[in-house]
């Protein structure tokens, strides 16, 4: 589940939470390979490594956003099942 999401600009942090309440970073692990199979590559930060930072190059393309953002909610629903929680 996403516990937050924070940021400025491009950059941005996804908090990858385990019911809401601990940090997840098996999840986020899981997250990043079913990603990095579809073409995306995902970088974990934060201390507990649960946090999936975003920093697109700001020449990014609207096309390559989408699909970006595609395969990421494919990742995510793959972890959650189809169902996101806070």
């Amino acid at each position: 589940s996403i516990g937050d999401v924070r940021g400025r600009g491009l950059m941005i942090g996804i908090e990858i939470m385990k019911n809401g309440k601990e940090p997840d970073p098996k999840g986020l692990e899981r997250i990043a390979k079913h990603s990095l199979k579809n073409g995306l590559i995902l970088l974990e930060c934060g201390t507990e490594k649960n946090i999936i930072r975003l920093a697109p190059p700001l020449i990014i393309r609207e096309e390559e956003m989408e699909r970006g953002l595609a395969i990421m909610e494919e990742a995510l629903e793959s972890l959650t099942g189809g169902k996101y929680s806070q």
